[in-house]
């Protein structure tokens, strides 16, 4: 009889167990099935993944992550809540990771989608002291050129100024940003340090070198006129 009862017990606990390791299996399902859809950039699909798990889930993590990536999903739908749900995501869960780089993404978001003046507002409001370095960086060159399209000379020229001194990624592109401004505000002196660091760059020798030409003709610099053609 002992034994029976203990078989019982032992088929009534396998039998949980199983049921329980399907229910989450099924809950990681939907949030896994959301990020793969998410990857391909299939938003709708993936928000009724995330938006499914909501109703399943119980680890308040994941849940957390599960409304940021809903609110993302609208965002790529071009849904007119996407924006408001990630700025209501922020102040719910401000001390969330996706807190931190949600303003980044959403400048990222509209960069990719040349709305630069969007893409400005967002990206000055990253906090840059939270986010990784090349997250930092990327964020001054991007609101520097998001500043730039939208024809901000004056604050593009500032992160411009903050990156072209440094030997990082974006050092080149902001030394020819920079030489451009200054070329328009008739600082040619700045210009033309500005544009020779940048021309040293094979991705700038095409365009650096006509504004650098005149440059030189317009500040009397005949000889190295000369010498630079």
């Amino acid at each position: 009889m002992r034994y029976f009862f203990y078989a019982v017990v032992l088929t009534i606990s396998t039998t949980a167990y199983s049921q329980n390791t399907q229910y989450f299996d099924t809950q990681n399902a939907h949030f896994r099935r959301g990020m793969d859809l998410l990857d391909k950039s299939q938003f709708g699909a993936a928000r009724k993944e995330f938006e499914e798990y909501l109703t399943v889930g119980n680890d308040p993590i994941q849940k957390a992550n599960a409304s940021y990536y809903i609110a993302f999903c609208a965002l790529g739908l071009y849904h007119k809540d996407g924006e408001k749900r990630i700025e209501d995501f922020i102040n719910e869960y401000p001390n969330h990771p996706k807190s931190v780089v949600a303003y980044y993404e959403l400048g990222n978001f509209y960069f990719k989608e040349k709305k630069y003046p969007k893409a400005a507002n967002f990206y000055s409001k990253v906090n840059l002291a939270l986010v990784t370095e090349p997250q930092r960086q990327e964020t001054r060159f991007k609101l520097g050129y998001s500043y730039f399209a939208s024809k901000k000379l004056n604050e593009a020229l500032t992160y411009f100024n903050i990156l072209k001194n440094n030997k990082g990624e974006y050092s080149s592109a902001s030394s020819y940003y920079a030489g451009f401004i200054e070329y328009d505000k008739k600082e040619y002196s700045k210009a033309i340090i500005d544009l020779e660091r940048a021309s040293k760059d094979e991705s700038f020798q095409e365009v650096a070198p006509e504004l650098l030409a005149t440059l030189y003709y317009k500040h009397k610099r005949y000889e190295d006129l000369l010498d630079y053609t």
